[in-house]
């Protein structure tokens, strides 16, 4: 099981709840690379606006932070 990481609050959640369990919980983060895809603006999903993931930028803080957590362990981007 991986974990999708989409903010900052809920990768210290993740962080927090495997570390109170004894456990270390696996993670990537979604990132959101605004690329337009040239789909029908319903299913567009990657462009900066759309609720989903990070900016490339916040994706590295994420990351850099995320080594340092006892409670996660990363495993991929998504």
């Amino acid at each position: 099981m991986c974990f999708n990481v989409e903010s900052e609050s809920e990768l210290i959640k993740i962080n927090e709840i495997a570390k109170s369990m004894d456990k270390v919980a696996h993670i990537s983060i979604r990132v959101n690379p605004d690329v337009d895809p040239l789909t029908h603006e319903y299913i567009s999903t990657s462009l900066i606006f759309n609720k989903f993931g990070v900016s490339v930028p916040v994706a590295l803080e994420l990351y850099k932070k995320a080594k340092d957590m006892p409670g996660v362990k990363i495993k991929g981007i998504d």
